[in-house]
């Protein structure tokens, strides 16, 4: 190129003619440019997609990428992720929010051809949130008890282990256990799915039933009485007693398993008790006579 008139160098010209070039390839009249979209290089399409991760715990993101070669003309993408969704970009990045298996394909156009990859799974755990009930939570035993888990989250199948306490377990999810002696019984659930798993618990209460067979009433000198509720078996020591003594006095402890009573008046008395707890209530009676001293 000449220089200018008065100038020994074309540089700077050179310089502005490009800038000028550069500014029409990015617009016209204030409009950007067209994006420019990868076009095929000819032969036969073909692509392949990987991932940013393929096995985690929801909520998770992952990227997908897109390796495109040969066609004709420029590339157009359908992305299905296994879950309804879709996506039109060469690489999108994708927001799992839930656990389960989703098998991820790429379809692409270009030209007259068209291609599919994949499916590339993905598989992603997410957390159990699990309740259990007990029915009933009390009972006299021997008693049967219904369990019922009812788990949700996870990912695939749960699987149950029950510890019912008393050294016995099961793999059902609602499973009937039999309690056979008294006591307070904590069950433990664990459930699992995928790589997840929780925990519930439940304390199982079973009383023993009450044995007042009789109860003794033995003069202690003069018109006193010695009562006893004999035999008698009361879980936890939560057992309430109410005695009748029959006739008027006064007494000791009239509200335990073992009163003293003095009566008014000598003559035979019929006694009777009443002893209950949250498992069940029962009765008893005893007679006495005492005489004057």
């Amino acid at each position: 190129m000449s220089p200018l008139p008065g100038s020994t160098r074309a540089w700077p010209v050179l310089i502005l003619i490009l800038a000028g070039a550069a500014a029409l390839a990015a617009g016209c009249n204030g409009h950007p440019a067209a994006p420019i979209i990868p076009t095929g290089g000819g032969g036969t399409l073909k692509a392949e997609i990987s991932a940013s991760a393929s096995s985690g715990r929801a909520p998770l993101e992952i990227t997908f990428t897109s390796n495109v070669h040969g066609g004709d003309g420029a590339y157009r993408y359908q992305w299905s992720f296994g879950d309804g969704r879709t996506s039109a970009a060469a690489n999108p990045r994708v927001q799992f929010l839930s656990g389960g298996s989703f098998d991820v394909q790429l379809q692409v156009s270009s030209g007259d051809q068209t291609v599919t990859a994949g499916p590339l799974t993905v598989r992603l755990d997410s957390d159990v949130r699990l309740s259990c009930v007990a029915e009933p939570e009390e009972a006299i035993a021997p008693a049967a008890v219904s369990f019922r888990a009812d788990p949700s989250g996870g990912t695939g199948a749960f699987t149950y282990r029950w510890d019912f306490g008393d050294g016995t377990s099961s793999t059902d999810r609602a499973p009937v256990h039999t309690y056979a002696a008294p006591g307070a019984y904590r069950e433990v659930l664990t459930v699992t799915s995928g790589g997840s798993s929780a925990v519930c618990a439940r304390t199982v209460t079973l009383y023993g039933v009450f044995r007042l067979l009789s109860c003794k009433a033995t003069p202690t000198g003069g018109r006193a009485v010695q009562f006893h509720a004999t035999p008698s078996f009361c879980l936890f020591d939560d057992c309430t007693y109410q005695w009748d003594f029959g006739g008027s006095g006064s007494g000791l402890g009239v509200h335990t398993a073992r009163p003293l009573f003095t009566y008014d008046a000598s003559g035979t008395y019929a006694a009777t008790l009443n002893a209950s707890t949250d498992g069940g209530r029962q009765a008893a009676a005893c007679r006495v006579t005492v005489t004057a001293p």
